[in-house]
């Protein structure tokens, strides 16, 4: 059952108040003129430290926990705090606690939007709704055994060492090496559940493009438009710093993974940067979006490599416009000669990358009337 589907199941049913005893909460009590469900937390002495409207979309506010209506939280956050689980953790918990089948892959609700009119609403439904939960695409990622790792050689090549991608990035992402392509292997991930979906293997012949080589093979029944490499292995630590940096490549993860994390505070302890995710592409599909919005953070950060025009950088920051703070990293064309022209700026030294995260650029207001007249709009 999509989110959704389970949020209107639980209200039609009146399974309000199950659920808060389930979690543990007491004091509950339902005011009718207002339509709402109040509890204390499980935890908790406020007798209005939970609140529940009664409605399809289940919002969640909590004034004692710091959690506003303006945050747009639902249910299933209430679960996840009560709980101390992720978010799809914290969907299997209600599917089973209200004894309902679960599957990650369920597809989602149907719309129907025969005009203008309709998709206009629909925008501005999305923008209330803040579209917090994750729905599943019709499509699913096929899982490929794990024992075809096997195969390869838990090592790192040189020339990626070189690059400045480190041992400890090689085992948290179960990189490898097939020495009879004479290739990296890259294991991929199924961003909730961590299931083997795919490989990306990378030539390491020099002269790959005189031979005809390709420089990538990758699963060819892999679908990246549905997935987020690295999400997997680094949804925790993205969701404690409070944001998201999306790149394109995986070797962008790979390499911020391998060096200290951007930090403000100078005090604190160095540790490994484990916010990026990967599109695999230059593009953000709608389900890629979807899987961001999922996430338990602030800020979206939008982080491209340098020969991406600015007019495609701002147009993936418009998904999450109104819905998420949402900025982008920028390299000033003044300081452009210390890179080469397809590098990231992940690829630069961790002082300029923390100079360039330190002055990322928001995408407000005026920016987003900026780049609607950059398309004609």
């Amino acid at each position: 059952m999509d989110i959704q589907s389970l949020k209107r199941y639980i209200y039609q049913n009146n399974k309000i108040e199950y659920i808060l005893t389930e979690l543990g909460c007491h004091n509950i009590k339902y005011n009718e003129r207002r339509k709402y469900y109040s509890a204390a937390h499980k935890d908790g002495d406020n007798p209005a430290g939970v609140i529940i409207n009664n409605n399809e979309y289940l919002n969640y506010i909590s004034y004692s926990r710091g959690v506003k209506a303006s945050d747009r939280k639902d249910i299933v956050d209430l679960v996840q705090y009560s709980e101390h689980l992720d978010f799809v953790p914290a969907l299997k918990w209600l599917h089973a606690t209200l004894s309902l089948e679960f599957s990650v892959c369920t597809k989602p609700r149907q719309q129907n939007i025969n005009s203008a009119k309709d998709e206009l609403l629909a925008v501005f439904k999305r923008i209330a709704d803040g579209n917090r939960c994750y729905e599943p695409s019709n499509d699913e990622l096929k899982t490929i055994a794990e024992e075809s790792l096997t195969d390869y050689a838990p090592l790192l090549h040189i020339n990626w060492f070189r690059e400045g991608i480190m041992p400890w990035a090689r085992d948290k992402f179960g990189l490898c090496y097939s020495y009879r392509h004479r290739r990296m292997v890259i294991p991929i991930r199924h961003w909730a559940t961590g299931e083997l979906v795919g490989v990306n293997q990378r030539t390491m012949i020099d002269n790959w493009q005189e031979l005809g080589i390709p420089k990538y093979f990758i699963t060819p029944t892999y679908q990246k438009r549905l997935n987020l490499y690295g999400l997997w292995e680094n949804k925790e630590t993205i969701e404690k710093a409070g944001y998201v940096v999306i790149v394109e490549s995986e070797k962008s993860v790979l390499k911020r993974y391998s060096k200290a994390k951007v930090n403000e505070d100078a005090n604190a302890k160095p540790e490994s940067d484990g916010t990026l995710v990967a599109l695999q592409g230059k593009t953000m599909s709608e389900e890629q979006r979807r899987i961001i919005m999922s996430l338990h953070i602030r800020e979206v950060i939008v982080c491209l490599d340098l020969d991406i025009p600015i007019e495609e950088v701002m147009s993936i920051c418009d998904k999450f416009y109104g819905l998420r703070k949402v900025s982008f990293i920028y390299v000033p064309k003044d300081e452009r000669d210390m890179f080469d022209p397809k590098d990231s700026p992940c690829d630069a030294s961790n002082d300029v990358y923390k100079r360039l995260f330190i002055n990322r650029i928001e995408y407000d207001d005026r920016a987003h009337m900026a780049y609607l007249k950059m398309i004609g709009k």
